[in-house]
């Protein structure tokens, strides 16, 4: 009897030991980033080097992305510096506008092909306010005020991430008025989303209602910080509101696969202790 329960320990312990692995090797970090997938692709060859040149590689290497890129091909570059008569370095120097068109072509969640509506309005990383608008009835194109752009390789997967080839350089305005770059540190997600909170939200843990927003550019400042959070968060689900459960001034409900997770391995890891202590 006491070899039987022994034995049923064993399988036991080996289930869960299994149930571990396999949700740690779920857990596991991709291994390519869009940076990694433009580089390798002789096609984007001037589109590595316009990352290179503007300092974007750390924004398209992080290898958790969930995001859709619009990945302008050698063409794409040659005609826009045709078009603008200018330079790349033109374009690049001394505001760097080209590092604000690159950003403009990322959507903020991966969209395959099948999935985009004609007529739909796409938020960018650029944001607010410079969408895309989605055509699709002929191929799939992506318009802007000033041009549009035709999808030629469609659907290509980087982990968690889309990447659409495609034919042109897409311009949110004109040249003039595309806003400069201004590069800012990325607060992690549960900073921004709270930093959001407190200043833009007036939640019940933030400030009063009758304390005005920061000076000198309250509008400004509240979407420079939700443009930190949305970046920040589009990798994983908003945190928990530092109050309790979410309401009517929290973030999503869900929790996030990576806490889920954590949970999973811990109740695993407890469960095989406590069977082994028995045995």
């Amino acid at each position: 009897m006491a070899v039987g329960s022994s034995a049923l320990r064993g399988l036991v312990v080996a289930l869960l030991l299994l149930a571990v692995a396999s949700t740690l090797h779920a857990q596991e970090t991709c291994m390519t980033s869009l940076y990694d997938a433009v580089a390798t692709t002789p096609e984007l060859a001037q589109l590595k080097t316009v990352i290179d040149r503007t300092g974007l590689q750390e924004t398209f290497s992080n290898k958790s992305s969930k995001l859709t890129f619009l990945a302008p091909n050698n063409t794409g570059f040659e005609n826009l510096v045709s078009v603008l008569n200018r330079t790349m370095e033109d374009i690049i120097s001394p505001n760097n506008k080209a590092a604000s068109i690159l950003m403009y072509h990322v959507i903020l969640s991966p969209v395959f092909a099948k999935d985009l509506q004609n007529g739909a309005t796409v938020s960018t990383l650029l944001g607010k306010g410079y969408n895309l608008t989605v055509n699709t009835t002929s191929g799939v194109q992506f318009a802007t005020p000033v041009n549009s752009a035709s999808v030629v390789t469609a659907d290509i997967k980087v982990c968690d991430s889309v990447v659409h080839i495609i034919d042109t350089v897409l311009l949110p305005a004109a040249l003039p008025e595309i806003p400069n770059y201004v590069p800012r540190q990325f607060a992690p997600c549960v900073t921004a989303w709270d930093r959001f909170n407190r200043t833009c939200r007036a939640s019940p843990y933030g400030i009063p209602d009758n304390v005005p927003l920061p000076a000198p550019a309250p509008q400004a400042d509240c979407e420079m910080y939700f443009w930190d959070f949305i970046h920040a968060c589009s990798q994983k689900s908003p945190p928990p509101s530092p109050t309790g459960p979410t309401g009517p001034t929290g973030p999503s409900p869900s929790v996030g696969n990576k806490l889920r997770s954590s949970v999973t391995v811990g109740f695993i890891a407890s469960a095989a202790a406590s069977i082994f202590a028995l045995a």
